[in-house]
């Protein structure tokens, strides 16, 4: 891969890098909005029935899976990162070989080529 390569796939892990850091920043004010709504004593930021309490939980739930998931993703944005500062991005952790230009750019931050991914989602699935 040559350095404007590089900085092409730098240019996309920043730039989805920002919008993540921005999404979890966003949920975490909203989060800690909310908290500070239902300590403030008022009896009328409780819920006043099971289903909205239910609902409220549900929906904490699916935040927290959401922040979950959007903070690995910026871990393995990082690692990528990296790797194109040693010069090992764009290889596949099993094989070795490149991984395919498209497939980086619809995840820049793939740690396998597709044929090492498929033999990993069939390993699952069995």
């Amino acid at each position: 891969m040559n350095a404007r390569e590089r900085q092409r796939f730098k240019k996309l892990l920043l730039k989805r890098r920002g919008e993540l850091l921005s999404n979890v920043e966003k949920v975490e004010e909203e989060t800690l909005r909310k908290s500070r709504q239902h300590s403030g004593g008022e009896l009328s930021s409780y819920p006043d029935h099971i289903t909205d309490l239910a609902a409220d939980n549900y929906g904490q739930e699916f935040v927290l899976g959401l922040l979950e998931s959007e903070k690995e993703e910026l871990q393995q944005i990082d690692e990528a990162l990296a790797k194109l500062g040693a010069k090992t991005f764009g290889k596949c952790e099993t094989c070795t070989e490149p991984i395919d230009k498209d497939r980086l750019l619809a995840i820049p931050y793939a740690k396998l080529c597709i044929e090492c991914q498929r033999k990993v989602e069939a390993g699952l699935k069995e």
